[in-house]
Formats: structure tokens, sequence, C-alpha cells
């Protein structure tokens, strides 16, 4: 099965980790591709947020998929409409995880792998990892430099990219990990490339009184 051909699936999830049968819930609100990893973040106790792979990710051909570089431009919030988490999905498939809440060793892991650089020394790992911060007009133009005195809060400041996204509901500061997908991806390639991700996360432990798993509601729609 392909990408193309996975509908999407609009609705608004509940608290995975105290509900008695979660990979049911997992299986109900989350798109095929990546249930299985989501499964596997769960067992971990790492914290997903939103995820979309579906034929919406697909760009249709000559739509360039969208970089980094096309939403980290303060000047886009004044003359454009604001870059939204939606941006993360034009052309890839992704999952956000809430980054508040990783263990010191998994923010480390992911600050590794966006670190990654190609043979000619681009950097090719934040193709596929985004550190963002819910968009605040107080912090447009880089006043958003305090951190509480921890190295990996200093990395995160460094790396990290504004959206617009409901942060009332959501975490303030998220890490989205993304695949390009085309339409020819298979199903079975992005749920192994996403598995394979969730298993190099360490175990952590479990705060139950967080949220997990949770699609947006009507008014924050993944992909349109």
């Amino acid at each position: 099965m392909l990408i193309s051909e996975v509908e999407p699936i609009d609705k608004f999830g509940i608290n995975l980790l105290d509900n008695e049968n979660p990979d049911e819930i997992i299986d109900a609100i989350i798109e095929l591709p990546l249930r299985n990893a989501c499964k596997i973040f769960r067992q971990k106790g790492v914290k997903t947020v939103m995820s979309s792979a579906n034929k919406n990710n697909v760009l249709k051909p000559g739509i360039k998929p969208t970089e980094k570089e096309d939403v980290n431009n303060p000047a886009l919030f004044l003359f454009m409409p604001s870059p939204t988490y939606e941006d993360a999905g034009k052309g890839y498939a992704w999952i956000m995880l809430d980054f508040e809440a990783l263990s010191n060793e998994n923010k480390e892991l992911l600050f590794l792998l966006e670190s990654r650089t190609g043979k000619n020394g681009e950097n090719v790992g934040e193709k596929g990892i985004w550190f963002v911060k819910a968009h605040d007009m107080r912090d447009m133009f880089g006043r958003d430099t305090n951190y509480n005195g921890d190295d990996r809060e200093k990395e995160f400041i460094k790396r990290k990219i504004e959206l617009v996204y409901n942060n009332q509901r959501y975490p303030n500061r998220v890490a989205i990990i993304r695949m390009p997908v085309n339409e020819e991806t298979t199903v079975e390639e992005v749920d192994e490339y996403f598995s394979k991700f969730a298993k190099s996360f360490r175990t952590q432990i479990i705060n139950k009184e967080d949220k997990t798993n949770e699609e947006p509601d009507d008014n924050d729609q993944i992909s349109h």
C-alpha cells in the first residue's frame, strides 16, 4: 500500500498512558504507517503529541518539500502567513515528540542525529529533525535566549525554529521527526523508518500526569 492511498485521520486523542487499552486507542487515532512507532515510543515512556503520514503529505509533482530554511526566517511572520506545524508535513511524514518530557539521554540522541552531515559537509540531519518552539510574537527577533542553565536547553534554543500551533493544548517545545515521502513511498517503508527510529530511544520514566499521542481536533488539523 502506498502513502498516497492513506486517508487522513483527524481525531482528537486522549491520555493513552492512563487508558486500559492504549494500543487500541493508537490503532483508532494514529494513521497506519505510524502506529508501530507510536506504540514503541509509548513503551519507552516517550510522549508523542501529533503525527501525520497520509496522502496529504505527498506533494504534487514539481512542488518543493518544505525545509528548515523555508520557515526559519523571522521576516516571514511580517510579510507572509505564519509558518505552522503543517509545514513539517509538506513532503514529509512526521511524528511530534514532547521535547520537555524527554530524558537527557534522548535529548542528546536527537541533537546528535540532527547534527549529521553529508559527504560534502551539508547538514542532512536537520532535514529529518526539527526542534520547534511554539511561535510567540515577543520572541520573533531572537529574544528567546533564557534557559535554566542546562546545556541541553541551550542546545535546543540554538537549533530551534518557531512554528504556529496550539501551545495551550500541546507542549511549548517539541521535536519533529520527519521522513521524506512521495507518490512511490509505501506504508511499509514509513513503518520501518519510524519504528527503527523509535527503537533507538532509551526507555525513560513515564509521567502519567502528562498527555501523549494526541491527534488534533477539528480546529487543529494536521493536513489539508
